[in-house]
């Protein structure tokens, strides 16, 4: 897979993993949906309500969260659509010794067109925002969304770089060498 699609400490695609479990609240998970143009399955989450939310929970070992050295993964990223109403949604990172999470933050300081949209569009959210740092012990990870709506997840993972865009290039074509007929455009 490439960078953008989760390579590094990833943590679910289409569905959760074993050691996993949806704790979230006013919501359903759909796990291994194909709506995904890359990088596999997503997770359709339906909000019934305001502030409902969907947590990934961390429950393999139920006194030790995931170990992650902010250090090495500077970024949580995720794949992220709507069903075409453009909102935002709050992320936070929850820690196991604790019953509050780290700082929350809002997607829409990390996208281009400021709310989640029925694009897929990637998301890289600083470790920092979440005013985490060193090694962190790691339980979960939940999106919240202030309305009712649906929201498409994937490749959700702690990476350690922002992956360079990828551009495609077209071939040159010298129009002065042109064995072509030319004629003026109207």
């Amino acid at each position: 897979a490439s960078a953008a699609c989760g390579k590094g400490k990833g943590l679910f695609v289409g569905s959760l993993p074993t050691g996993w479990e949806n704790w979230g609240w006013n919501s359903d998970a759909f796990y291994n949906d194909k709506s995904v143009p890359i990088c596999g399955d997503a997770i359709r989450v339906v909000y019934k309500g305001n502030w409902a939310g969907f947590r990934a929970q961390y429950t393999a070992n139920s006194h030790q969260g995931m170990v992650i050295d902010t250090n090495v993964y500077k970024y949580l990223q995720y794949w992220i659509r709507s069903d075409g109403e453009h909102q935002d949604i709050q992320v936070r990172i929850m820690m196991t010794n604790s019953r509050e999470s780290a700082k929350p933050t809002i997607t829409s300081k990390f996208l281009q067109n400021e709310k989640v949209s029925e694009k897929w569009t990637i998301v890289h959210v600083p470790m920092t925002e979440f005013e985490l740092s060193g090694t962190i012990d790691f339980s979960g990870v939940y999106f919240q969304s202030p309305k009712a709506t649906t929201l498409y997840y994937s490749n959700v993972a702690f990476v350690a770089s922002i992956p360079a865009p990828q551009y495609l290039t077209a071939p040159h074509v010298d129009v002065q060498r042109c064995d072509c007929k030319r004629h003026l455009l109207n």
